[in-house]
Parts: C-alpha cells; sequence; structure tokens
C-alpha cells in the first residue's frame, strides 16, 4: 500500500500535519502549494480552472475544453537586446576589474574611459 502526507482544510488555505499515512490522498494540493510558492496570481487562476474543468468531467459533466494556444501561462522571457561590438567590450572591461582594488581615482578614470568609447554623451 502506498504512503501520503496528511493535510488538515483550513478556510485560508491548508495545514501541513507532516503526517505519513497509508493510502493515497484523498485529492491534489498542488494549487494551494503554488500559492504559497508565490507564482503569479493568473497562473494559479488558470491552473484552478482547468482543474475545476477536469474534475467536472470526471464527475460525467461535458469533456473539459483545452485552454486556447494564445493564452499566456508563462510569457516568454524577452529577448536580450542587441549588444555593439563596444558594448560587449566594455562589459568585458567591467567584468575584468579588480574593483577592491582601484582607487577611486582610477574607479573613475576607468569610467570616464568606457563613456569615452562608448560615445556616450557628456554633461
Amino acid at each position: 500500500m502506498g504512503r501520503c502526507v496528511s493535510f488538515a482544510g483550513l478556510q485560508d488555505g491548508f495545514l501541513y500535519t507532516y503526517h505519513i499515512t497509508p493510502g493515497r490522498a484523498d485529492k491534489s494540493y498542488g494549487i494551494q502549494v503554488a500559492q504559497m510558492a508565490g507564482l503569479p496570481t493568473d497562473v494559479v487562476a488558470l491552473a484552478r480552472a482547468t482543474l475545476d474543468e477536469l474534475e467536472a468531467h470526471k464527475a460525467g459533466a461535458a469533456a473539459p475544453r483545452t485552454a486556447p494556444a494564445t493564452t499566456p501561462v508563462l510569457a516568454p522571457a524577452p529577448a536580450a537586446p542587441a549588444v555593439s561590438a563596444a558594448e560587449a567590450e566594455a562589459l568585458r572591461t567591467l567584468r575584468g576589474l579588480a574593483l577592491d582594488t582601484l582607487s577611486p581615482r582610477a574607479a573613475l578614470d576607468v569610467l570616464y574611459a568606457l563613456r569615452d568609447r562608448l560615445g556616450a554623451p557628456t554633461s
């Protein structure tokens, strides 16, 4: 026989009791865990709606609809902006600096040199 973790219901969530008991869980608590983990509310709402439809289908209701292909569950990460050769070189320079060994004046000189290389406007 399998084992499961027991839960006790609360009004605004659930109580994790840390008891391992024989048998299987009476239901999934993934949505509550997702909320506790801080997933975006629209993701949790979509998951809850999908679960409701699946449970209704299991109880004999009409077959669940599938989420439209355009439903954004998680937005794709934005593409990294294009970096020019001068910007890439400036990043390499910055990453190579031993900041703890630079004097304030030397650090300022590096910043001015980077600004000049990038063609940034001066004040």
